[in-house]
């Protein structure tokens, strides 16, 4: 097996890295052996 993880700020700025979870969402449908992990995350400010 394969892991691929992929973190993302939650920012217009990073929109573009979010379509790539979509490419990776199909390329572990076509290969059982690929295992995927994708997380977008929003800053959060502690006060």
């Amino acid at each position: 097996k394969v892991l691929v993880q992929m973190v993302i700020h939650d920012t217009p700025e990073q929109a573009v890295l979010v379509g790539l979870t979509g490419l990776l969402k199909t390329a572990s449908l076509e290969n059982p052996k690929l295992f995927r992990a994708d997380n977008t995350y929003r800053r959060t400010k502690l006060c």
